[in-house]
C-alpha cells in the first residue's frame, strides 16, 4: 500500500460557476522537495495498492505481496516504446505509458486502495500519481498539507472522477473512475499546468519519464518522490486495474503499453459521455420492484438503501452471484439482478420454466440442485446457454436450468 505522502495534485483549471463539476481554489504549488527534508514530513492516513507501498499509517497496513509484485512487474516487463508524453492535443488528451495490476499473480485482489475500495479481479477503475478528490478522500477539499498536496477536485456528481483510455492500436475505449494512487510517485499532478504542478515540468509530462532516463527531479538521479530508483523502468504515469486493462485488450503478459488518456474533467465531459457516447443521463437500469441497494454481492450483505421499483439506476459493471453492481442516490452497492431491467444488453432477459425442474449450481445435470422450480417459475437468463443450460436468478439466487425447460432458450439472451 503506498504512503499517502506519494500524493498531490490540483485542478488544471478552475471551473466557472455553473460547471458539471465542483472545482475548488487552485491551491500554490508545492514545488521541489528534497528527498529528506520529505521523508520527515508527517504522513496522512489511507492506504493503496499501487507500488511502493508497504508504510504503516493510520489504521491501515500494507499487504506484504503488493510492492514487490509491481516493482517487479515494472523491472521485468518489457519496456514501453512510447516513453515521451504528449502534450495535449486536445483538452485534456495525453499520450502516456500504463501499467497493469490486481492480477491473478500480483497477490493484490482482496486489498484496499488508496480509497478504500476493496479490489476485486474484474474492477474497472485507475491508479493516478496525485490526489484527487475521489482517491484521496480523507483529504479535505482545497486544503493543501506539505505531504500530500492539495486534491484534485474533479468529481462528479457519483463522488468519482473519471478518467477515458483507449487502446491506440485497436481504438478501444472505455470509462474508468480514479480509486487509487501511484506508481512510483506522490508528489506528481502531471496534468496540471506548469505553474500548478509539483515539479518544474511541463504539462503532461510524468515525472517518471525524466526520472527513468536518469534525470533527476529533486531526489537525486533516477530516484522517485518515495525512494524508488526508476533507472531503466518504464515511465509509468497511470495504473489501470486488470479488469480495464483485458477489456481494453491489452496483454496481461506485456504488462506495460502505451494509453491515449483523457481526464474527463478537463474535457469537460460526464464519464457517460466518453468513448464518443451520445448518453444524456448516467442511468442505464430500472427497477421492477422494490429493491435492497446491499454492500456485497449476497443477500447476507449489508442493506444500505431500498429502492423503489421504476426507479432508474446506474449499474457499473457485470453479474456477481445473482447481483450486479449498481450506484443509486450517490451511494455504490449491490442489487438483485432479477429485479432490474439492464439498457446494456445482454442480461438479464424474463423468462419462464415450462414444467419443475432443478435449479443447479452448474451447466450439467450432475451439478448439485439447489432448488426444484415449479412450472411457470418466472426468473431472468443472465448469459448464453452452456452445454444445454442456461444462468438464471431466481429470487436473488444464481444458478443453472436446463434450456429444454425455459420459454424461449432457443433465443440469444
Amino acid at each position: 500500500m503506498v504512503d499517502p505522502a506519494m500524493y498531490s495534485g490540483v485542478a488544471s483549471s478552475p471551473r466557472t460557476s455553473g460547471s458539471r463539476h465542483a472545482f475548488f481554489h487552485v491551491m500554490k504549488p508545492l514545488g521541489l522537495v528534497p528527498a529528506r527534508k520529505e521523508q520527515s514530513l508527517v504522513r496522512s492516513s489511507g492506504s493503496s495498492l499501487v507500488a511502493n507501498r508497504f508504510l504503516r499509517h493510520g489504521r491501515r497496513a500494507c499487504l506484504p505481496l503488493i510492492c514487490a509484485s509491481l516493482l517487479l512487474l515494472a523491472t521485468s516487463a518489457p519496456r514501453a516504446t512510447a516513453a515521451q508524453a504528449e502534450s495535449p492535443a486536445a483538452p485534456g488528451v495525453y499520450t502516456l505509458v500504463g501499467a497493469v495490476y490486481g492480477t491473478d499473480a500480483d497477490g493484490l485482489i482482496g486489498g484496499e486502495t488508496s480509497s478504500g475500495h476493496r479490489l476485486r479481479a474484474d474492477d474497472r477503475l485507475v491508479a493516478l500519481p496525485g490526489c484527487t478528490i475521489s482517491s484521496c478522500p480523507w483529504l479535505a477539499p482545497g486544503v493543501a498539507t506539505a505531504a500530500s498536496g492539495p486534491q484534485t477536485s474533479c468529481a462528479e456528481a457519483d463522488g468519482l472522477c473519471w478518467v477515458e483510455l483507449t487502446n491506440p492500436e485497436t481504438a478501444t475505449c472505455l470509462a474508468a473512475p480514479v480509486r487509487d494512487l501511484g506508481p512510483f510517485f506522490r508528489l506528481d499532478n502531471w496534468w496540471a499546468p506548469p505553474a500548478e504542478r509539483s515539479y518544474a515540468l511541463d504539462q503532461g509530462i510524468p515525472a517518471a519519464t525524466v526520472a527513468t532516463a536518469g534525470g533527476d527531479v529533486g531526489y537525486g538521479a533516477g530516484i522517485s518522490d518515495n525512494g524508488t530508483d526508476l533507472t531503466a523502468k518504464s515511465p509509468l504515469a497511470l495504473s489501470v486495474s486488470a479488469g480495464a486493462w483485458t477489456a481494453l485488450g491489452l496483454s496481461l503478459d506485456a504488462g506495460v503499453a502505451p494509453l491515449r488518456v483523457r481526464l474527463l474533467w478537463q474535457a469537460e465531459l460526464f464519464h457517460y459521455q466518453a468513448c464518443g457516447s451520445d448518453a444524456e443521463s448516467p442511468e442505464n437500469a430500472t427497477t421492477t420492484d422494490v429493491v435492497n441497494l446491499r454492500a456485497a454481492p449476497s443477500t447476507d450483505g449489508e442493506v444500505l438503501a431500498t429502492v423503489p421499483g421504476g426507479r432508474r439506476i446506474t449499474l457499473t459493471g457485470a453479474a456477481e452471484n445473482g447481483f450486479l453492481p449498481a450506484l443509486h442516490g450517490g451511494r455504490e452497492g449491490w442489487i438483485a439482478a432479477d429485479l432490474v431491467i439492464d439498457d446494456r444488453g445482454g442480461t438479464p432477459l424474463s423468462s419462464r420454466t415450462t414444467e419443475v425442474v432443478n435449479l443447479r449450481a452448474g451447466p450439467s445435470g450432475t451439478d448439485e440442485v439447489i432448488a426444484v422450480l415449479p412450472a411457470a417459475q418466472s426468473l431472468r437468463r443472465t448469459g448464453e446457454p452452456v452445454a444445454g443450460y442456461v444462468p438464471v436468478v431466481v429470487d436473488g439466487i444464481a444458478g443453472w436450468v436446463a434450456a429444454a425447460y425455459l420459454e424461449g432458450a432457443e433465443a440469444s439472451p
